[in-house]
């Protein structure tokens, strides 16, 4: 159960700066690289999800700084109407969005509904010896 429905009922209940931050930027490559529960609500997601973006990629996360009980930041990725992060998917051409999980295998579940960059992203993975899952419960 999600404690918040949307990022503006978020936004009336938390304190930007101190429970919860927006870190982006814009790259020239047409893609946008999110982490919308970053910080921790899902621990080094908002990091690895800058070090995709790299300086080509338009990047975005949503951190959680709280002490403790960041769990209640989580937004369900399809209900993030955070401005910025709608504006940077609306200018992009393809947003891949990194989650993180608390299954106990060490693998990279890749989801998703562009079967192409699945697939893309899958064998470049695969090439460096990279375990991948399948998760009927984790489909983004």
């Amino acid at each position: 159960m999600q404690t918040y429905e949307s990022f503006i009922e978020l936004k009336d209940n938390e304190v930007e700066g101190k429970d919860y931050c927006i870190r982006f930027r814009k790259g020239k490559s047409g893609i946008l690289v999110m982490a919308p529960h970053a910080g921790d609500i899902e621990p080094a997601t908002g990091e690895l999800a800058d070090a995709i973006a790299g300086n080509e990629h338009s990047f975005y996360g949503l951190w959680g700084l709280k002490a403790k009980q960041n769990a209640v930041l989580h937004i369900s990725s399809t209900r993030l109407d955070e401005p910025v992060a709608v504006d940077l998917a609306q200018n992009s051409q393809t947003v891949l969005t990194v989650h993180g999980s608390k299954e106990t295998q060490k693998m990279i579940f890749v989801g998703g509904r562009n079967t192409e960059l699945k697939k893309i992203i899958q064998s470049a993975l695969q090439r460096l010896g990279i375990p991948l899952g399948e998760s009927s419960r984790l489909l983004g």
